[in-house]
């Protein structure tokens, strides 16, 4: 038997024995919220920083929706905003996760071939402009473990090895458990990366040959393989979350990019900034105009 199949049932016993282990003997960490002076000044300060600019150039709720695509901060939502994101099943995208990250990726390569450039040197300039977006954020942990999930797929990609991809991901979880053993029974946003990114792989492909578009297959696959334990982590079912995600998951990478780049220009020259926040707002604005619309709908969300 080739190392390269040994080495992948290894990593999947030794995956099945940390969610046994965990579910038996290991408790649930307790939740303590990270100081504001905690970590790295500098990433601390750039942090704040970028809190500040978006709410100072973008009315709300589009600037707490735009804090939580880029940082994943949540705080900012009312409580009725958080609900209606709950009752439209789009939670997800106010969070960095490996989907985010993964999309955020195909439309740099597009844009990166649209440029002239070749489709490896395409994925390359991706993989780098996505490890500096992280760095921009502050190298938040679920950032950095959704840039692993990410980067698993590019770099499959940049050696033609998308064929691989499963197993190079199982080694990536087998790695992150090895270091916290909870993150497989006790954090949510591990199990969605995990899960989207292993949509992404086994149904991407397949979903895009019918639909011809990168994204939507991305989103689709992606939805698929999470949407079970949505289901079964907040006990209830959105009727209308697919076709709200196809709706509003596609925008997401524009989105970060144009959020970056108002952030960027913020940073260098304030008025700057304001001319540049026009853009992301305007797709922001239809964003949160769809899910506010959609949540209104009778019967959208069974619970149980």
């Amino acid at each position: 038997m080739p190392p390269s199949k040994i080495l992948f049932i290894v990593c999947l016993c030794f995956i099945g024995s940390v969610f046994i282990i965990s579910s038996l003997f290991l408790e649930a960490p307790e939740p303590s919220p990270k100081p504001q002076d905690e970590g790295w000044a500098p990433l601390v300060f750039l942090q704040e920083k970028l809190r500040v600019t978006i709410k100072e150039n973008l009315p709300s709720p589009q600037s707490a929706l735009l804090l939580g695509i880029l940082l994943g901060d949540r705080v900012s939502f009312s409580k009725e905003w958080k609900q209606k994101l709950a009752n439209t099943g789009t939670s997800h995208i106010v969070a960095v996760s490996g989907m985010n990250i993964v999309m955020l990726a195909q439309i740099l390569v597009i844009l990166g071939v649209g440029l002239g450039l070749w489709r490896q040197q395409a994925l390359f300039l991706s993989l780098i402009l996505i490890w500096l977006f992280i760095a921009l954020i502050g190298f938040q942990v679920s950032a950095v473990r959704a840039g692993i999930m990410g980067s698993i797929l590019i770099i499959c990609q940049i050696f033609g090895r998308q064929g691989a991809s499963f197993r190079v991901l199982v080694l990536a979880v087998a790695i992150m458990l090895a270091i916290n053993p909870t993150l497989l029974r006790y954090n949510l946003s591990f199990q969605l990366s995990v899960l989207a990114t292993f949509g992404l792989i086994q149904l991407g492909r397949v979903i895009q040959k019918k639909v011809r578009s990168e994204i939507v297959a991305a989103t689709l696959s992606a939805q698929v393989f999470t949407m079970p334990l949505l289901i079964y982590t907040f006990n209830s079912i959105s009727l209308i979350g697919l076709f709200v995600n196809v709706l509003v998951v596609p925008l997401l990478s524009a989105v970060m990019i144009l959020g970056i780049i108002f952030l960027i220009g913020a940073l260098i020259y304030s008025p700057l900034g304001v001319i540049l926040s026009w853009p992301v707002n305007i797709l922001l604005l239809f964003i949160v105009w769809v899910i506010d619309l959609f949540s209104k709908i009778p019967l959208g969300v069974v619970r149980f």
